[in-house]
């Protein structure tokens, strides 16, 4: 008898970010995605019973006992093929593998994926012996029981480790003379950055593979603009090297339509490494921009608004950065943080205003009392003071907010407040540490930031390291109209604070305001509708469930912006337009309705971050996991589970039990959930997948 246990550890800072690609022992016939998709249909209930701590299982999880020595060379992933398709942004992507041992022995390989920070896994097939499997996504706690009580009766044979908060390795023990396939599914909005939107799309299978094909479909109802995909591989030191696709790999098919495609030939694959390819198949698009209300797309009751106009001037912004120069940023962050600040203050524009705080136990203000008004000489001075930084002491946080806030205070009391309205006001605080000078209670400082900010100001954090406290900075940034941004340790730091500030470096709307009649959308579904800014190249969207009965939805759209004052602009939609555009064979399957569970579940999960009422928090979870179960999407509180039956009698042998754990009565009631008999003594075990969206990814497989 042979088991296979995969397992990962997750970071809490990403809702989603790992992907698994399984292969187990059986005898595999080749399956299309369509097949996949249409040809499952088993589905078991699992139980409510006692229910055990996630937090408590993770580390135990972990093990043991693998053929990590031998070689691989008898080991292939024979096909790797991903198809990727979009509709009005939304984008659903399936990875399907098939691995095969033509060796005499048990051999282990190893995949790395990385997946979208936004992106939900939603669905895993794994194809064993002719026989295919779905996952089901259920409670964290649920789904943790069930893989224990698997896990006590089997043997752990292989292991996936966590080589970054961004990357994954899958080991995965193959059987001699076996082959095995599964597909992961997973779904996300592509965000508009810098003007375009982006699918990026991970292809790491450690070898070249003689079949290894990406295709991505796009389907967009305003029109497409441009269309233009790569290969994004990293080297050693750190260096991105791009390789463009030729033209014959995009077919324009129609104005709104556009197939791209990457079929590399092992060859071409070994020139990249001798692991192959190991990079991003980039696809960037961008769609036809106008002066309006923006695109509805109205779809079985559901709709869907994107809103980017173009032709407004921007709003003229105040920027306070605030900048931890704390023993802690000692060494490449502060360095980092030299070369990014120089760039940044580049991006400032005429009719900006700026000042630079820095703090460690105290805080010291670049031009006292005042805010400076971008020049070239201005900027030039700046830069000598930011190249002249110095880490020491410790982390006074929010001596550092207060301060900012005091500037932004004073500038717009001594014009009068005639700006506070018409202009964008923002805070910049970049920390990789915890509070430790001044006030350091985390709770304290968000309640204090809050009421001197009271809604004026936004406030941007940023993260920097594993050092810093996530939870904290989201919620303080989420309570004063701001975001969080965590920046990753890499010799690519410096981008990625140039980066997040060119985002966010040009205004053109503040306080955008989303107005739908009540009579026609149900307003107690609709997504996010108030937001502090619209910043040029990005987009705002906004999704709903309309009455029953209506088949047309308008909104209207109202914000201020530089030159044009305060804007009122409308968009319609209907049934009719958006199916004679979107529905067809390429199309994601109800995408109005699953963008807004989508969009619905990011949202509840960052109240449920930045509320402090106790009660709040419990119903915005409890909603978040009702949606999740409901639209299966492995989020923070579900996880993903696949279970081979036992055989028709119902029957399970646990004598290869080596951990010692192994109660026939749990695991009669185990099997008892899933229709067995609760003949604990006989023929093979249930084979378990556990997937969660932030703690634990594992299998037990045992014939």
């Amino acid at each position: 008898m042979k088991s296979v246990v995969v397992v990962v550890s997750l970071s809490l800072l990403q809702i989603v970010a790992v992907i698994m690609l399984l292969i187990v022992v059986g005898q595999a016939s080749v399956l299309s995605k369509h097949m996949v998709i249409a040809g499952v249909q088993q589905k078991h209930l699992l139980r409510n019973d006692a229910r055990i701590s996630l937090k408590n299982q993770v580390r135990q999880a972990r093990s043991i006992d693998t053929n990590t020595n031998l070689p691989l060379d008898s080991i292939k992933i024979s096909s790797l093929h991903i198809i990727s398709s979009t509709t009005a942004r939304f984008t659903d992507t399936s990875v399907t593998s098939q691995l095969v041992n033509t060796g005499d022995e048990s051999k282990e390989a190893e995949l790395i994926m990385e997946l979208p920070e936004e992106a939900f896994i939603t669905e895993l097939y794994i194809e064993v012996n002719g026989t295919i499997y779905r996952s089901e996504v259920e409670e964290k706690e649920e789904a943790q029981e069930i893989y224990n009580t698997a896990k006590a009766c089997g043997r752990t044979t292989s292991l996936v480790q966590q080589r970054s908060e961004r990357s994954f390795a899958v080991s995965i023990n193959v059987e001699a003379q076996s082959e095995v396939k599964c597909t992961l599914i997973y779904q996300q909005l592509l965000l508009r950055k810098k003007g375009f939107y982006e699918n990026r799309i991970s292809i790491r299978p450690n070898q070249t593979v003689a079949d290894l094909r990406v295709d991505a479909y796009i389907i967009e109802p305003e029109g497409l603009t441009q269309v233009k995909a790569w290969l994004e591989t990293t080297e050693k030191d750190g260096e991105i090297i791009t390789t463009d696709l030729a033209n014959n790999n995009i077919d324009l098919a129609s104005s709104q339509r556009a197939h791209v495609w990457f079929q590399p030939t092992e060859n071409e694959q070994a020139t990249q490494s001798q692991q192959g390819i190991i990079g991003d198949f980039v696809i960037k698009y961008d769609v036809v921009h106008e002066f309006n209300g923006g695109n509805i797309q109205v779809v079985n009751g559901y709709f869907v608004h994107h809103f980017s106009p173009e032709g407004i001037a921007p709003v003229a912004k105040q920027v306070v950065f605030v900048i931890d120069v704390s023993g802690s940023m000692i060494g490449t962050k502060l360095d980092q943080t030299r070369v990014a600040m120089l760039t940044i203050l580049d991006q400032l524009q005429e009719g900006d205003t700026f000042n630079i705080v820095l703090f460690h136990t105290t805080v010291s203000v670049w031009k006292k009392g005042t805010m400076v008004t971008v020049s070239t000489d201005m900027i030039t001075t700046a830069k000598s003071f930011i190249r002249g930084l110095e880490a020491k002491d410790s982390t006074n946080f929010y001596g550092g907010i207060e301060s900012a806030v005091t500037l932004l205070n004073q500038f717009h009391s001594s014009n009068n407040n005639q700006y506070v309205d018409t202009t964008l006001s923002m805070i910049i605080i970049l920390s990789d540490g915890q509070p430790s000078a001044g006030v350091t209670a985390t709770d304290e400082i968000v309640k204090l930031t809050k009421e001197i900010i009271n809604n004026q100001y936004s406030l941007f954090t940023l993260g920097f390291g594993n050092d810093v406290d996530g939870a904290f900075l989201e919620k303080l940034a989420g309570q004063n109209r701001g975001i969080y941004r965590k920046i990753y340790v890499d010799s690519d730091s410096s981008l990625q604070l140039a980066s997040f500030f060119d985002d966010i470096s040009t205004p053109l709307l503040i306080n955008v305001e989303f107005h739908f009649p009540p009579d026609i959308v149900n307003i107690e579904s609709i997504t996010q509708m108030s937001f502090p800014s619209y910043f040029e190249g990005t987009e705002l969207v906004v999704a709903g469930q309309l009455v029953e009965g209506q088949n047309e939805v308008s909104v209207n759209v109202i914000g201020s912006s530089g030159d044009r004052g305060v804007i009122d602009v409308t968009a319609i939609g209907s049934v009719v337009l958006s199916e004679n555009i979107v529905l067809n064979t390429e199309a994601v399957e109800d995408f109005t309705q699953r963008l807004w569970a989508y969009l619905t579940i990011k949202e509840l999960l960052r109240k449920q971050i930045i509320v402090d009422d106790k009660d709040e928090k419990e119903r915005l979870e409890a909603r978040a996991l009702e949606l999740s179960l409901k639209y299966h999407f492995v989020t923070p509180l579900t996880s993903l589970v696949v279970v081979k039956p036992p055989d028709i009698n119902g029957n399970v042998d646990n004598s290869n039990s080596t951990q010692g754990e192994c109660d026939p009565e749990d695991y009669d009631v185990f099997l008892r959930s899933y229709g067995g008999s609760g003949d604990s003594t006989r023929s093979s075990m249930p084979m378990v997948l556990l997937f969660t969206g932030c703690s634990l990814l594992g299998m037990v497989l045992q014939w």
